[in-house]
């Protein structure tokens, strides 16, 4: 399974996965997360299988990894997913998968693509697909007034890399560490050491918030807090 987050920025927008992925019984690690171009990402969560298919598709046609917008080829890359589900041989399941292609051009763009081939064009919001993505949405409405026009890419990327961890260590089947970070426009890779800075800033954001809510605690023990709203 898989947890893809999508938080657009003041000048961009910063996508983070788990990296976790379980063959049968066996758990080994993967990127899910996809350049299309230089500023259009794209992953998908569900069956692995149909995902690589999408991805040999996208490959084949040139004119979709080309720099066009979503607009431009929204519809190509539904018959491309159409074209990947019929070239999987039949299973007793249905094939699944969602699917979010994310750019960045004077804003934020998203398109969620669900499994069949039906896709839902979204403008600067946060967005989040696969397994848990209920708790990360849940996570991201305390800071819906503050994206897109209030963050950064860097507050954008301490943001996801939070909220992936935090639904992995919750929610734990199906997502694990590590945790892989991109950015757009100009679409780039976060490096390992990136990636560990981010790691000890979402531990120091935690530690904030366990300090604030003790010291809140106090205050209302106290009666500190009851005269803090009397003055």
């Amino acid at each position: 399974m898989t947890l893809i987050v999508a938080v657009p920025t003041q000048k961009g927008l910063i996508m983070a996965s788990d990296c976790q992925l379980t063959l049968a019984r066996a758990k080994t690690r993967a990127k899910k997360i996809n350049k299309l171009n230089d500023r259009c990402l794209w992953g998908g969560s569900g069956d692995v299988t149909l995902i690589q298919m999408l991805g040999m598709e996208i490959a084949k046609n040139k004119d979709i990894g080309t720099d066009r917008p979503l607009d431009d080829i929204r519809d190509e890359l539904s018959n491309a997913f159409l074209a990947s589900i019929k070239r999987i041989p039949p299973a007793p399941q249905p094939y699944h998968a969602d699917l979010i292609f994310a750019e960045y051009s004077t804003s934020s763009r998203i398109l969620y693509m669900l499994s069949n081939g039906a896709t839902i064009m979204l403008e600067d919001v946060p967005f989040a697909i696969g397994i848990g993505d209920d708790f990360a949405f849940a996570l991201l409405e305390k800071y819906q007034e503050l994206i897109p026009t209030k963050i950064d890419n860097q507050h954008g990327a301490v943001l996801c890399y939070s909220i992936i961890a935090q639904t992995i260590d919750v929610i734990a089947g199906g997502v694990g560490y590590p945790i892989d970070v991109w950015e757009i426009p100009k679409a780039r890779n976060f490096s390992y050491a990136e990636l560990e800075r981010l790691k000890d800033s979402c531990d120091l954001l935690r530690q904030a918030e366990i300090d604030m809510f003790l010291d809140a605690a106090t205050k209302v023990e106290t009666g500190e807090a009851n005269d803090y709203k009397a003055g």
